[in-house]
């Protein structure tokens, strides 16, 4: 026998916290009030009264600028 999470469909997975960024798993009809790794609050980010906060900004690179065109040789 092997062990199977408590919902095996192919939406199921984790979510993280908005507060502590730590996974939480979901089961099917048990909603959470509590992040089990911090303990903060989770039902006024259910309720939607509590926005979620956003990821920060991917830093990019800088672009590298165009190459120059080919000088003409010099006889």
């Amino acid at each position: 026998m092997c062990f199977r999470p408590a919902d095996a469909s192919v939406d199921a997975g984790s979510n993280k916290c908005p507060e502590c960024g730590q996974d939480i798993q979901v089961l099917t009809g048990i909603a959470l009030k509590k992040c089990p790794h911090c303990k903060c609050d989770l039902v006024p980010y259910l309720k939607g009264e509590k926005p979620i906060p956003a990821a920060p900004p991917i830093p990019r690179a800088a672009t590298p600028a165009a190459p120059k065109a080919p000088e003409a040789p010099k006889a």
